[in-house]
């Protein structure tokens, strides 16, 4: 772990989790069963400022992304650098007794600054529903 957070240049997220061969309930099962739950979170996190040069928000992003992945039951932990410059880097982990294989997710949430003349239908950081649901 000390190699990840030693280098890591920009906030990320990374997932790993073994894989399970047999899922008890489909993917699709599970998002209409949680969709108003799983919309609502992201919305939320959406809504969150993630400029990358904005420390305290991208620390407000980095604590709520760890939560999202503490109420799915992973150990999640924020990977710290040696400086406050260095957003941390929110790593969690899934393991399943048995698994030959695993899966790493990698992803930012960081972003860079917008221009606000551009946004002519909505703010930035205020997510805006724009049409009907969608199917998988």
């Amino acid at each position: 772990m000390s190699r990840l957070h030693k280098f890591a240049p920009a906030p990320v997220i990374v997932l790993v989790f073994a894989v399970v061969a047999i899922a008890q309930t489909s993917t699709r099962d599970y998002r209409r069963a949680h969709e108003h739950q799983i919309l609502t979170e992201f919305t939320r996190l959406l809504a969150i400022p993630n400029v990358a040069s904005d420390r305290e928000n991208i620390r407000r992003n980095a604590q709520y992304i760890l939560e999202m992945m503490q109420r799915r039951g992973l150990n999640p932990q924020l990977l710290e650098a040696k400086t406050k410059d260095v957003p941390p880097a929110v790593f969690g982990e899934w393991k399943a007794p048995g698994a030959k294989q695993a899966i790493v997710l990698y992803a930012h949430y960081d972003g860079q600054p917008v221009d606000l003349k551009a946004w002519t239908a909505s703010p930035p950081f205020q997510p805006t529903w724009r049409s009907g649901a969608f199917e998988s």
